[in-house]
C-alpha cells in the first residue's frame, strides 16, 4: 500500500494525518503518523473514521478555537464534520453538512464572515469540477452556490488540499489532473468568492521534479506550522 492525503494536526509539531490505501483490498483509511526528530514515522495509528468504507483526504484545521477535520467519504455519499482531540486520535462527528453528495477532496474555510465549503461532486465528474456550499454558521443551513459547479476544468478545478490565507488574500490549491490524476498542483488566488459569484486567477503551477524520488506526479500540498507537506 501507500500513504498519500497527509494534513499535520494542528498544533502539533510530531503527528499527520493521511490516507492508507491497502492495495490488497482496494480500500483507504485513515492513519495517524508520528514522526521522529529525523522526520521518519516512528508509529503508525489507524483511526476507525468510516467504519471501514474508503475515505480519503483527511482535511484537518482550526476553527473558532476549535480543531476540526472533514474526510473524503464518496461512498458513504455524506460529508461529515469531525472534533478532533488533542492527541490526533479520537475524532468525534458533529454531524454531517451534506448528505447524499458524494463530495471528493471537501475543503472547508472561513472567509469574510461565510463557512465556504468546497469539494468535486464525483457524480458529475471525478477530476473536472468544484462546486461550493456556502452557510453563516457551521451548524448550517448549508446553501449551494448559485452557479455550482463553480469551476468545470479537469486541469485546475479538484482540490489539492486546504485553503489558505496569506497577507490577507485567500489562496486555493487545485490538482492538474489533465495528463494523468494528480500530475501537479495548480495554485489561486480567490478574486470574488460571494454566494453569486466566484472568480480565481491561477498564479503558479507546481511539478514534480523530473530527478526526485516521486518524478510522475505531484498530488497535494498543505500547510504544517512553518513546513509544507506534499505526496507523490
Amino acid at each position: 500500500g501507500y500513504f498519500a492525503d497527509p494534513f499535520g494536526i494542528p498544533g502539533d509539531e510530531q503527528r499527520l494525518a493521511c490516507e492508507f490505501f491497502d492495495e490488497r483490498d482496494g480500500t483507504g483509511y485513515l492513519e495517524v503518523l508520528r514522526l521522529d526528530a529525523a522526520g521518519q514515522v516512528a508509529e503508525r495509528t489507524r483511526l476507525t473514521v468510516g467504519d471501514g468504507t474508503h475515505v480519503s483526504f483527511p482535511h484537518l484545521f482550526e476553527l473558532d478555537g476549535r480543531r476540526l477535520a472533514l474526510v473524503e467519504s464518496v461512498a458513504a455519499r455524506t460529508c461529515t464534520l469531525y472534533e478532533v482531540d488533542k492527541s490526533g486520535l479520537k475524532w468525534r462527528p458533529m454531524g454531517p453538512l451534506l448528505r447524499g453528495v458524494a463530495a471528493a477532496d471537501p475543503a472547508l474555510v472561513h472567509w469574510e464572515g461565510r463557512y465556504w465549503l468546497a469539494y468535486t461532486d464525483a457524480d458529475l465528474g471525478e477530476l473536472d469540477n468544484l462546486c461550493l456550499y456556502h452557510a453563516e454558521s457551521l451548524e448550517g443551513p448549508w446553501l449551494p452556490h448559485a452557479n455550482n459547479p463553480v469551476k468545470v476544468d479537469v486541469g485546475s478545478a479538484r482540490m489539492a488540499g486546504g485553503f489558505f490565507a496569506h497577507e490577507g488574500v485567500l489562496y486555493r490549491p487545485a490538482q492538474d489532473c489533465a495528463q494523468t490524476y494528480g500530475a501537479a498542483v495548480v495554485l489561486h488566488r480567490i478574486e470574488r468568492l460571494t454566494p453569486t459569484a466566484f472568480e480565481e486567477v491561477e498564479i503558479r503551477r507546481l511539478a514534480p521534479d523530473p530527478q526526485g524520488p516521486c518524478p510522475h506526479g505531484l498530488h497535494t500540498l498543505t500547510g504544517w506550522g512553518g513546513r509544507t507537506l506534499v505526496d507523490g
